[in-house]
């Protein structure tokens, strides 16, 4: 298949990975990992249109790319949720190390 259709495809698993962890619907955990998980399987379609060795694109899939774009998604996903949820007389600045302390300790 063509290369531009497991590219949409992961983007779009990674939307939808930012948009349930931005609803607050799941938890956190449960959001970054069945999003790595599908995340890593869009990214492996991807990487084995481009190669036809299967072993090479399961490395490539389950390597630090898929990885990193799930925990960039699943934790900007956080922060935006939770300044949202900041008391309007508290300031956003101040709001900053409430908001990284939850994310370390989620």
């Amino acid at each position: 298949m063509n290369t531009t259709l497991y590219t949409l495809l992961f983007c779009i698993s990674l939307t939808i990975t930012y948009l349930i962890a931005r609803s607050g619907r799941v938890s956190i955990p449960y959001v970054t990992l069945f999003g790595f998980l599908i995340n890593t399987f869009t990214f492996f379609l991807f990487a084995l249109s481009r190669e036809s060795f299967v072993p090479q694109a399961a490395l490539t899939a389950i390597q630090l790319l898929s990885l990193i774009f799930t925990l960039s998604c699943v934790a900007l996903a956080y922060v935006f949720r939770a300044l949202k949820t900041v008391e309007v007389t508290k300031q956003r600045l101040d709001a900053i190390p409430d908001t990284l302390a939850g994310l370390l300790h989620s």
